[in-house]
């Protein structure tokens, strides 16, 4: 019985260790529910009208136009199964040169919420970022929304920037399939 408690207190006093160093070192928020996390409830997206839309989202949005049906990553430094980041990245990084080309949905995730060119939203437009990190061993996946309801994203299977998700197939897959959390980020207009 004893053991039972100690192990219990000792799990209590970790989390809440993790929990402080995710803050401290900004590992976070996007790896748990919390008042900072901003996931997408199904119930509070709206779209918004493209009329509102800012210069750099047009930009990002021609850009993902641009790639559809293409390798975004052509030389494959990143295997085509786990390219989505790169795919991303690369785009985001053709609109604003010193964005970073990343392989990883967590790195990216956390790169966005420091990058003064992007807030973080709930709401969703053409050109607005989704992300939904990897947590452990459960694999992320990372792309941006077209016209309406339609995202798209490197294609596993072939490696392709493609329209492949709704943000309904999104919440089934990623949310409701695998757990992990989804993240919006719209882009300032030029980053202001």
């Amino acid at each position: 019985m004893e053991l039972a408690l100690f192990i219990t207190f000792c799990i209590l006093i970790s989390l809440v260790c993790a929990k402080y160093l995710m803050r401290v070192y900004h590992i976070g928020p996007y790896l748990e529910d919390n008042e900072l996390d901003m996931p997408i409830d199904p119930e509070t997206v709206v779209e918004t009208s493209p009329a509102s839309t800012p210069s750099l989202n047009l930009q990002m949005y021609a850009e993902a136009v641009k790639w559809l049906g293409k390798d975004v990553t052509p030389n494959d430094e990143v295997d085509d199964e786990v390219a989505c980041a790169a795919s991303l990245s690369t785009i985001i990084h053709e609109v604003i040169p010193n964005f970073p080309i990343v392989n990883s949905t967590a790195i990216l995730a956390s790169l966005l919420d420091k990058d003064p060119h992007f807030e973080r939203v709930t709401e969703y437009e053409a050109g607005t970022v989704v992300v939904s990190p990897r947590i452990g061993p459960t694999l992320g996946h990372c792309g941006l929304f077209l016209q309406g309801d339609r995202i798209a994203s490197n294609t596993s299977k072939t490696g392709l920037w493609e329209d492949n998700y709704s943000i309904n197939s999104w919440l089934r897959v990623f949310k409701k399939g695998r757990g992990l959390h989804i993240y919006l980020w719209r882009a300032r207009n030029n980053g202001v």
